[in-house]
């Protein structure tokens, strides 16, 4: 079979030389498109319709974050709640110009723990157990290592899923595996 990877960071240990294997870049968002999937969530273009979030501010977001497809539901979910001002601060200390590994890496260090503390104390706890699991795991194996009952641990995994921290495999039926998104950022 063939396998075609498209992700903006080659995995490590891939050889393109491979007849089977083939590398095409993802590109970031451009602006058009990173303002087109924003206006889709509701709560980020009611705060931009109603000015909380400036065109001028989100296309800083854009330009200094450059946010990937794989980060963008992350980023809605702290466009959607962060503070105006705090954001705008928050970006004056990001430079202009970084690589886009750098970019990932401000991206995890900056926002996601915003993300990971808007989480109840139960929930973040169990995505703290989850985190050093390295297989994808249904959701009695999530309850097993999260320390959580299954009701409890599908709350959780719909909690972590709807703030991008797992990925689900499945489309979500009870044979669904979850598998935590490791981030190149020291968060």
């Amino acid at each position: 079979g063939r396998v075609i990877l498209t992700c903006n960071q080659v995995p490590q240990g891939f050889d393109s030389s491979q007849p089977n294997l083939v590398h095409e870049p993802l590109p970031n968002f451009t602006v058009a498109d990173f303002f087109k999937y924003t206006r889709r969530v509701d709560e980020v273009a009611s705060r931009m319709e109603r000015g909380e979030l400036s065109c001028d501010l989100m296309a800083t977001f854009h330009r200094k974050i450059a946010v990937t497809p794989r980060f963008m539901k992350q980023a809605c979910a702290v466009l959607a709640k962060i503070d105006s001002s705090r954001l705008a601060e928050m970006l004056e200390s990001v430079p202009e110009t970084l690589s886009p590994e750098a970019q990932q890496t401000c991206f995890c260090d900056l926002f996601l723990p915003q993300l990971y503390l808007a989480l109840p104390p139960e929930s973040r706890l169990g995505l703290s157990r989850l985190a050093v699991t390295e297989m994808p795991l249904p959701i009695d194996g999530v309850a097993r290592v999260s320390g959580l009952d299954a009701r409890a641990a599908e709350t959780a995994t719909d909690q972590w899923f709807a703030l991008g921290f797992v990925l689900r495999f499945g489309g979500g039926t009870p044979a669904s595996f979850i598998r935590f998104i490791r981030c190149s950022g020291s968060f």
